[in-house]
């Protein structure tokens, strides 16, 4: 309460200022401002955190309908039982269902779903809880910083997670795992290298350091450009690994193709 009187009283002083000069629209803008500071700030409270979600699923279904019925899912969950799956299974799991985020809190259960990656294709794993791990909510998850890691940070380059829609369709859980292992080290070049691999290498020579630096620098160029050389070989070899994917994809190019072709 104490910090919405004060937003308040702040939208009071500075209107009297904004009165003197007769400025109408900055009156306008300044009051919309305050609601909406005040909204935010109510709407970002634990105690109406699921409202919001409720409100932001229903504006917007198909960007976040789906996120929020999972959570909901695995909110049934009795949150002991959670904590204990996290204790027996500390490694994060993919959540793609409703099914998968109760299986995700229950034990034993939730080593059935495939494990959350990092951009390297390394499961992500929870070191421990701040405290004792059955009653604590809190859990750390470390993992050992490397040279390259630090290059992505500083420069701020933009490297997402491999997109689960591939050859025009979206990949199933398994593929999908394997798609991110591939891209991540797994899929070699013609030296063996991976892209950390290649990507350690690179940022330790000289032809690197003399690249610019930033988001959009020389260096970020560089490290951009071999991800996306790194995925195209991983979608290779995920086809080369999954026959019935590479005869899904073929047939649907040929279909394609087929109704591009003109008729006579």
């Amino acid at each position: 309460m104490g910090g919405l009187i004060g937003i308040a009283a702040d939208i009071a002083e500075l209107i009297n200022q904004v009165e003197e000069a007769d400025a109408d629209d900055d009156v306008e803008k300044l009051v919309a401002g305050g609601v909406m500071a005040i909204a935010k700030n109510i709407m970002s409270k634990t105690y109406v955190r699921g409202i919001a979600d409720l409100v932001t699923a229903v504006s917007d279904p198909d960007r976040y309908g789906e996120k929020f019925v999972e959570k909901l899912a695995g909110s049934l969950v009795p949150g002991i039982v959670g904590q204990a799956a996290r204790v027996q299974d500390p490694t994060v799991r993919e959540v793609n269902s409703m099914l998968d985020a109760i299986k995700a809190r229950v034990p034993s259960w939730s080593e059935s779903l495939p494990p959350r990656r990092n951009l390297w294709g390394e499961p992500v794993i929870l070191s421990g809880a701040l405290g004792p791990d059955m009653v604590s909510p809190v859990f750390t998850s470390k993992r050992a910083g490397s040279q390259i890691d630090e290059e992505i940070v500083r420069n701020r380059i933009r490297v997402g997670m491999p997109s689960k829609h591939v050859f025009g369709r979206e990949l199933t859980p398994e593929q999908y795992d394997r798609y991110v292992q591939l891209a991540g080290n797994e899929a070699k070049d013609g030296q063996g290298r991976g892209l950390r691999d290649y990507l350690e290498e690179l940022v330790q020579g000289e032809d690197y350091r003399r690249q610019s630096e930033g988001e959009e620098g020389g260096r970020s160029y560089l490290i951009r450009s071999a991800v996306m050389r790194w995925r195209r070989l991983a979608q290779a070899k995920l086809l080369e690994e999954f026959p019935e994917l590479a005869q899904e994809v073929q047939e649907a190019r040929t279909r394609r193709a087929e109704a591009r072709r003109p008729a006579f």
